[in-house]
């Protein structure tokens, strides 16, 4: 009974009680010989897992893993081989998350995609960038209706426009700009398009991308990079008086944000060092 109750609550999204419930199995006078102990193992990772209670569920995950090895039946060892990877990444474990990952992919994962991609993910937390574009075009050459397809674009850029590669950066992140637009990373490849002109001291391509933010996803949590950003441009291009407008539309999309004031600011700031006196003291007062 506790076993099927711990998966009907795990099908609920009752996580603690259906925890509860593996672990009274688990915790059984001679568990060990019960035909629902190694299936408790396994719904006890993902009632933790689904917590992001990650070194818990980590350990069941392991422990499942290594009886199915002992055995000629070996049901989900693919996808616990899989929850465990993430449970190693989840934890900065790389070198074994990389491991567990492989083995799932060995197990034949129906969701290769998917380990793919998180391997590509591992190896761009540890710098290495050869190694993570290579899973990531893993992803992008053979799972092209894979719904970590646009991920896989958008990180590719992303090592790009870390280690300083700003026009490599600029060219991917226009690509899905370009064929994407209803990606849900797109603020974010406007964003980092944006800081990488900048970066090239090209203000005016920056300042565009900029703006696009403000005015088509002024709540977006990139927009507060995108309203700081804009402010550096328009300080090179010596138009800092346009900021007032693009401030209007972040705070009335974003009325309780804790940097508006800074903002209004540092651009008052920014009219007094451009010698625009009147402006800046309307700043300044309000």
């Amino acid at each position: 009974d506790e076993y099927w109750n711990g998966e009907s609550q795990l099908k609920l999204r009752q996580y603690t009680q259906a925890a509860q419930e593996y672990a009274y199995i688990l915790r059984a006078e001679n568990a060990a010989t019960s035909p629902y102990y190694l299936k408790a193992r396994y719904g006890s990772g993902y009632a933790h897992y689904n917590q992001k209670d990650y070194s818990r569920a980590l350990g069941f995950f392991k422990d499942y893993i290594q009886e199915l090895e002992k055995s000629t039946q070996k049901p989900f060892l693919a996808d616990a081989c899989l929850r465990l990877a993430d449970c190693y990444y989840a934890t900065k474990n790389y070198p074994l998350a990389l491991r567990s990952y492989d083995k799932a992919i060995d197990a034949r994962t129906s969701d290769l995609d998917y380990a793919f991609y998180q391997k590509g993910l591992v190896y761009a937390a540890m710098k290495d960038y050869e190694n993570a574009r290579t899973n990531f075009s893993v992803v992008v050459e053979k799972y092209q209706k894979s719904k970590w397809y646009d991920g896989a674009l958008f990180q590719k850029a992303q090592m790009d426009y870390e280690s300083s590669n700003y026009q490599a950066a600029i060219r991917g992140y226009s690509n899905m700009i370009s064929n994407m637009p209803e990606s849900p990373v797109i603020p974010y490849c406007y964003l980092n398009r944006g800081t990488s002109a900048a970066n090239l001291k090209e203000y005016p391509a920056a300042e565009a991308d900029f703006k696009k933010i403000l005015e088509d996803y002024p709540a977006h949590p990139a927009a507060n990079s995108a309203i700081l950003g804009l402010q550096e441009a328009l300080v090179q291009t010596g138009e800092i008086e346009q900021l007032n407008e693009y401030i209007g539309k972040f705070k009335k999309a974003n009325p309780g944000s804790e940097s508006l004031e800074s903002i209004e600011f540092e651009t008052s700031k920014a009219l007094y060092n451009g010698q625009k006196y009147a402006k800046a003291i309307t700043g300044f007062q309000d």
